[in-house]
């Protein structure tokens, strides 16, 4: 779905369905799905199957960053992708403090 202006509507929508799903790997890079979205894509992780999930590009912020720390480590997440986003010194502390407690083993910020 990359590129397909889902924004946060469309996120909400796709989380929804997640758990119902047997997807695995979730492409929404440049999507402008922003912190809104992220909340509602966030709160699935753990309830879905996903073990990659692309959301660079995204107008990702520090509230959006907190929600997805919260859930890695309930998660089967193992790459996750958040280039190009506004994450900000104080995301990325609070990713390096989720990572011990995730599955994660490929975390793209650049």
């Amino acid at each position: 779905l990359t590129g397909n202006m889902v924004f946060e509507g469309g996120a909400a929508l796709l989380a929804e369905v997640l758990p119902q799903t047997q997807i695995s790997h979730l492409k929404l890079r440049n999507n402008f799905i922003r912190d809104a979205g992220v909340l509602q894509l966030s709160a699935h992780f753990p309830s879905s199957g996903l073990a990659e999930v692309d959301l660079s590009q995204n107008f990702i912020g520090l509230e959006g960053t907190s929600s997805l720390t919260a859930s890695l480590a309930r998660s089967q997440i193992t790459s996750i992708d958040l280039s190009e986003n506004t994450i900000g010194i104080e995301g990325a502390a609070e990713l390096s403090q989720a990572l011990a407690d995730s599955q994660l083993v490929t975390l793209l910020l650049s």
